[in-house]
């Protein structure tokens, strides 16, 4: 059996994991988000398109790319953070 102050420092240590990667990860779909629009407004440009045309391109590119984004940070925060017993 596990004394008390064992116990205890694992539920700090899994807490600070925790808080530690929450931030970092969050950080992902914004990051992703930002490279859709970039990605969008480049696509557009190749195609000749004017500035109504980069702004649709900037926003579905953005949404896609944020949506995937959100799966990478669900992947990740499944895989890196400890099992919470």
């Amino acid at each position: 059996m596990m004394p008390i102050s064992g116990c205890f420092e694992n539920m700090v240590r899994i807490n600070y994991v925790h808080e530690t990667t929450e931030g970092k990860l969050k950080m992902l779909i914004i990051a992703f988000a930002l490279i859709g629009i970039l990605l969008g407004i480049r696509s557009a440009s190749r195609h000749g398109g004017n500035l109504k045309d980069k702004c649709q391109y900037a926003a579905v590119f953005g949404i896609v790319m944020a949506l995937v984004g959100l799966f990478v940070t669900i992947g990740l925060t499944q895989f890196t953070n400890p099992i919470e017993s």
